[in-house]
């Protein structure tokens, strides 16, 4: 979700648990993150959720939180949030917030290197995920690369922007999607 785009504060989220692991989702997307996470096992993978739905109050303390670690490094407020919004999105602006985005298995650049972020981009579109924020796609998506943050966009629209090797945001406009 594009962060100058804002959902509307009245909106409601179901979300439904995540097996048993104390992370929830939509409750329309759980079952293929649940699906993926059990197919990934059966091929030796663990696909665990570090980060799932997040509430307004969840995420207006995460990114106060980073501002607050840029300010202690010598920024300025304003130059902190800039760079804290590079990384978490604003409140009412994130996917998290709808329960569409999972971060997987932590929050460490070095999961780019592990058998499950291989499986994942080998088989998360299978499921209806897609990698959000990738390498070199910066400038687009506004996000730093983010190897753990896979987004749920349906399993008739992942394995089309997978093929693309566009950004959602790339690919939507060109297909006749409004963001």
């Amino acid at each position: 979700m594009d962060a100058t785009r804002e959902y509307d504060p009245s909106y409601k989220v179901t979300t439904k648990q995540i097996f048993s692991t104390g992370k929830y989702l939509d409750y329309r997307v759980t079952p293929y993150f649940e699906a993926m996470m059990t197919a990934a096992k059966k091929a030796g993978v663990t696909l665990s959720p570090y980060s799932a739905y997040r509430s307004y109050e969840h995420q207006k303390t995460n990114l106060e939180n980073f501002t607050r670690q840029f300010q202690a490094q010598g920024y300025s407020r304003a130059a902190a949030e800039k760079k804290a919004q590079a990384q978490i999105l604003p409140p009412g602006t994130s996917e998290h917030n709808l329960g569409l985005a999972v971060d997987i298995n932590g929050t460490s650049t070095p999961f780019e290197k592990t058998k499950a972020f291989a499986w994942l981009q080998q088989h998360a579109h299978e499921y209806g995920f897609i990698l959000r924020y990738p390498k070199g796609k910066e400038a687009v998506t506004g996000i730093v690369y983010e190897p753990w943050h896979w987004r749920f966009v349906g399993t008739a629209l992942a394995p089309k922007i997978r093929e693309s090797g566009l950004t959602l945001e790339e690919y939507l406009p060109l297909h006749g999607y409004l963001i």
